[in-house]
């Protein structure tokens, strides 16, 4: 199955999850067989990094963390409120 239309599309996605790595996300990328065939794995591997509470940004260098990515990557609006987020 194709998941990129080029080989620019690859590399972009590949170089954002690097970059998403450096500035403190987590990027969990799931496949459709994941959700489809394997949900009971899958679904454990969220709720690992859920119930660790590793999925929220909570101390001020997380939220500014957060707001550097949001200024950096375009997005308009405000961010939710704490400790909502």
């Amino acid at each position: 199955m194709l998941h990129h239309s080029s080989r620019e599309d690859y590399e972009r996605d590949h170089h954002r999850d690097r970059r998403a790595l450096l500035d403190g996300w987590l990027t969990m990328r799931l496949t459709y067989d994941d959700i489809l065939y394997d949900w009971p794995g899958t679904l454990a591997d969220i709720r690992a990094i859920t119930r660790a509470d590793r999925h929220r940004a909570r101390s001020a260098r997380d939220r500014a963390m957060v707001q550097r990515s949001l200024r950096e990557s375009g997005h308009e609006g405000n961010m939710p409120s704490w400790p909502d987020f």
